[in-house]
């Protein structure tokens, strides 16, 4: 990958290079002066500089706001650190990270994290039990087959060392939005405003001992430490 010297200052240096070759075969050839040709060749280096620009900007857009949610997520998630709960952060996994893992006595839980601009109006999430939709529409990744996936892995990770299935369950969260869940109680997966969280864990049932909870976090904290050693 190109770093930022060879991005800025190796390509000024390349142009300036170019136009000054340029004019010394003007000088030799005794040719004239090609004001149009480097007029248009300026024009779209402009346009594909702008149009770079535009997606940039674009991205760091998304980055910032997807940043910004999984930070408002996880400030909610450290008060079930006094239910005795383990709260765990950007677990590497082999595709990315996982956002959030929660280790609780009344299980496990992979949270993962959708932060999206708000239109006008009265946006809101729908889940049936099946699919998301969002003011009607699909997302362009299935979220729910994004968190089903991390809860395999995660179920893979924790049964390797220990020979023993733990009961996992995927949460998908969506910031600052009216979440419509009404279609799809008793559903193996969440989709929620991150601020209910907290009560639908309590209506949980108790499910792992306080050891369990110490061993599964601890193979996860290890799990985190080879990866980012």
């Amino acid at each position: 990958m190109l770093d930022k010297w060879t991005e800025g200052y190796g390509l000024a240096a390349v142009s300036i290079s170019f136009l000054a070759f340029m004019e010394w075969i003007g000088v030799w050839t005794d040719r004239p002066r090609m004001p149009w040709l480097f007029t248009l060749a300026a024009v779209a280096a402009i346009a594909l500089a702008a149009r770079r620009l535009r997606r940039t900007r674009e991205q760091r857009r998304r980055l910032k706001l997807g940043s910004d949610g999984e930070k408002v997520v996880a400030e909610l998630l450290e008060p079930l650190r006094a239910h005795g709960a383990e709260v765990i952060h950007d677990i590497p996994a082999d595709w990315g990270n996982l956002d959030h893992v929660v280790i609780s006595p009344r299980g496990i839980l992979v949270v993962e994290t959708k932060t999206l601009s708000k239109p006008g109006g009265s946006p809101t999430v729908v889940y049936d039990g099946a699919c998301v939709t969002i003011n009607g529409s699909h997302p362009s990744r299935d979220p729910i087959a994004q968190v089903n996936r991390s809860v395999q892995w995660l179920g893979r990770l924790l049964e390797s060392p220990t020979g023993r299935e733990f009961p996992i369950r995927g949460v998908v969260v969506y910031p600052g939005w009216f979440v419509d869940n009404s279609a799809a109680r008793g559903s193996d997966t969440w989709v929620l405003e991150p601020k209910a969280l907290g009560k639908w864990i309590a209506n949980e049932p108790v499910r792992l001992s306080a050891e369990e909870v110490r061993l599964a976090a601890s193979l996860v904290k290890q799990h985190v430490l080879r990866e980012t050693a």
